[in-house]
């Protein structure tokens, strides 16, 4: 019952290749800070990148959604080039514009990270920007405090104008404070 090391590797390497995308995907949320312990090797991890790569490509947005989250970790680790995440970023970008407001919101959360790894053009996430408006107007008191907090981001990385956000900014501020969400 104590703390995982080297000995532990075995069965979180076979979860990491599981048949099951979601188990694999949850596997995958975790080896940064493996890898960072040294309970994990990370030759060991890039010999299964593929089993990762396909993740990025799930029909199931939800998975597919939390492998892009891990995206930037694993090109930080050198276990995935950034041109392989490129050559799948037209899944990444379908989840900008995804239907559901919560996997929509993840998705716009880690494209500062994405961009700035070299995946996704900025161009690419600019001509999407009125999906992440409705985030922002959605009326879902979480979805818009999310949203409200990573708009300062991309405010300041100029992906997001003011002059775009400047007339829901106070209405959203105010939705988040009275609903003890105020980020």
């Amino acid at each position: 019952g104590g703390a995982l090391d080297y000995r532990d590797s075995g069965v979180f390497l076979s979860l990491m290749e599981s048949q099951n995308e979601r188990v694999r995907c949850e596997a995958w949320r975790l080896v940064k800070p493996l890898v960072e312990r040294g309970v994990l090797l990370n030759v060991l991890v890039k010999t299964r990148k593929d089993s990762f790569l396909e993740l990025l490509t799930s029909p199931d947005e939800g998975v597919r959604s939390k492998a892009w989250g891990v995206a930037s970790d694993l090109i930080d680790l050198g276990v995935v080039a950034p041109h392989e995440a490129r050559l799948r970023k037209c899944h990444f970008i379908k989840l900008l514009e995804s239907t559901d407001l919560i996997t929509r919101w993840y998705a716009w959360s880690n494209t500062l990270n994405l961009i700035r790894r070299g995946v996704v053009a900025r161009e690419e996430v600019e001509q999407k920007v009125a999906y992440f408006l409705e985030l922002l107007e959605s009326g879902n008191v979480l979805v818009s405090c999310l949203a409200l907090r990573d708009a300062k981001a991309l405010l300041d990385s100029g992906l997001l104008k003011w002059g775009e956000v400047q007339d829901v900014w106070g209405y959203v501020e105010d939705l988040c404070r009275r609903g003890g969400l105020l980020v």
